[in-house]
């Protein structure tokens, strides 16, 4: 998590457990603005095999809280298609099949991390997983390049961060803008 930092500077501030694991959440936010709904980043989702819950240490809690379902969401904003922003976007059926969980939703990302997420480098294979890139391609894409004002108020920006076609999304419109920052 913290590249070429050694882990006996940064354990001063967040220690390893016994399997060398570290916390971390992955975090959403929705927006309403009257007649849309928009969930930002999806979260890890919930395809993970029992193993690999025990070997990750995965707590789930994937549900909207709020009164939002997924049928109420009607955009999709994913930071950069790695797997703990755009896990949540698929989920396996009872019969084992990948389905969309946001069906109904437009889905904004970078057309260049779509591109990337396609062909990933050896380095970027293990973050880019196809069950959460395959279905993306039956979903109702809105690919964008550079700054997009994708809505009133709503501005993703480009910034090629630890991914090509990252983007952070910049909210207007409130007493004071906000500034979803994703992993930057």
């Amino acid at each position: 998590m913290f590249g070429s930092v050694p882990k006996n500077l940064w354990s001063k501030s967040i220690p390893a457990d016994d399997e060398n694991r570290i916390p971390l959440v992955c975090r959403s936010l929705v927006i309403e603005d009257g007649s849309r709904t928009f969930l930002l980043d999806v979260g890890i989702g919930d395809k993970w095999s029992e193993k690999q819950l025990a070997i990750y240490g995965i707590q789930l809690n994937e549900e909207l809280r709020g009164g939002y379902s997924p049928a109420s969401v009607t955009d999709v904003i994913l930071t950069h298609l790695h797997f703990d922003h755009a896990g949540g976007i698929s989920y396996r059926t009872a019969a084992g099949e990948l389905a969309l969980r946001y069906p109904q939703a437009t889905i904004h990302l970078q057309a260049s991390n779509w591109q990337q997420a396609q062909n990933p480098t050896p380095k970027d294979r293990a973050s880019y997983l196809p069950e959460n890139v395959e279905p993306l391609k039956n979903a109702k894409l809105m690919p964008c390049d550079g700054v997009v004002e994708i809505a009133p108020d709503i501005i993703v920006h480009r910034v090629d961060g630890h991914t090509p076609g990252q983007q952070w999304i910049e909210i207007r419109g409130g007493s004071e803008p906000v500034f979803f920052a994703t992993d930057l």
